[in-house]
């Protein structure tokens, strides 16, 4: 026992000793120790907190930056806190509101000129197209050279319905790869567009329900406001219903033989509808043409309203741009060109068909005269 305390009172006199020399290092050491400590705190608070959906980067080319002083100017009429770059991306916008807004128009009409206006007026770029990639994500720059990415069609689309009182935010998918909307209408509830792919499938991409867009979309749920609407979802509410998958054939028909640019069809959810849908409309797409386009379509199986549907959303895509044939004389010569340098087609077994896509075979294998 005695031992004990001896060794205790060694330890004691050891450790005071150390205190004293090292006293004023330790007051020195204390005060880096606790800035450290609260640059960590700060750091991981930082990590842990929720993406300013005002200000997020975008792989390497692209920022979405803030447009809510320029939404609020115009809904104050009060421009005066903008600088000037700021005051020409609110006098772009406001003639495009201008121009397509009217004051009788319910809020859902007015979302959707505004919808309608930027997936007609701007086209869509790719990364490399300019020597600053950032103007086609900046709504000013958008609004003024009617180019985006996706980027600049989210944002653009964004301060458009902002400046008219509609609730959005950009939402991206998990690589930050593409950018969409999810906005808020009077009904309470929330709606996703996605005016890049609605470039060339318009209303297939206009207010879709969260289920709806998760066909096509990859995104975080957890981060963004549920899209749960249905009054304004023209894919759900102006589907024509069919029991079985053949009865789309005249329906598809009809919608040729029309001047709708888009029809939705839905049909019961079975094992089966997907597969024959998409068989059936594929089979279509292939046997028709459409004047200066094509015809485009997404096949989805969602639930709406507790009811599993497999719903088929077909559109009339017209190329941007010009799509020129080019004269015989000039495809003669290419032909003799790219022969020289790449040698004759090779058809290999080509079954029923020559190289030119003529039937050079009938049903019983003998040659057609």
């Amino acid at each position: 026992m005695k031992l004990k305390y001896i060794i205790a009172a060694a330890v004691s006199v050891v450790m005071i000793a150390g205190i004293s020399v090292c006293a004023a290092v330790s007051v020195t050491s204390m005060n880096s120790i606790r800035d450290l400590k609260n640059t960590i705190e700060e750091e991981r608070a930082k990590a842990d907190a929720p993406e300013d959906p005002e200000y997020v980067r975008i792989g390497e080319a692209y920022e979405i930056k803030p447009t809510k002083k320029i939404s609020d100017a115009y809904i104050s009429g009060d421009d005066s806190e903008l600088d000037d770059s700021e005051k020409a991306t609110l006098k772009a916008a406001s003639d495009v509101i201008k121009e397509v807004v009217k004051d009788d128009m319910t809020l859902y009409e007015k979302e959707k000129a505004l919808y309608d206006w930027v997936t007609t007026n701007v086209s869509n770029e790719y990364e490399g197209m300019t020597a600053d990639p950032q103007q086609l994500a900046e709504p000013g720059a958008v609004l003024t050279s009617k180019k985006a990415v996706c980027v600049g069609f989210a944002t653009t689309y964004k301060l458009l319905v902002n400046m008219i009182g509609i609730e959005c935010m950009v939402e991206h998918d998990y690589e930050k790869s593409h950018s969409w909307d999810v906005l808020k209408l009077d009904d309470g509830c929330w709606y996703i567009c996605d005016c890049y792919m609605g470039v060339s499938s318009r209303l297939a991409n206009f207010n879709m329900n969260q289920e709806y867009a998760l066909a096509s979309h990859s995104f975080d749920v957890s981060k963004y406001p549920v899209a749960n609407g249905i009054k304004y979802f023209p894919a759900f509410n102006e589907k024509k219903d069919i029991n079985k998958a053949e009865d789309l054939l005249k329906l598809v028909a009809e919608f040729l033989d029309g001047k709708d640019e888009f029809i939705s069809i839905g049909m019961k959810k079975t094992d089966l509808s997907r597969a024959q849908m998409e068989y059936l409309i594929s089979g279509i797409s292939s046997r028709v043409e459409i004047e200066n386009g094509y015809l485009d379509y997404s096949v989805s199986d969602v639930k709406i309203e507790d009811t599993e549907y497999t719903l088929a959303v077909i559109n009339k895509t017209l190329y941007s741009g010009s799509c020129a044939e080019l004269d015989e004389t000039t495809t003669e010569r290419y032909e003799r060109l790219l022969t020289y340098q790449f040698g004759e087609i090779d058809c290999g077994d080509s079954g029923d068909y020559d190289c030119n896509g003529d039937v050079v075979y009938n049903g019983d294998d003998e040659p057609v005269g």
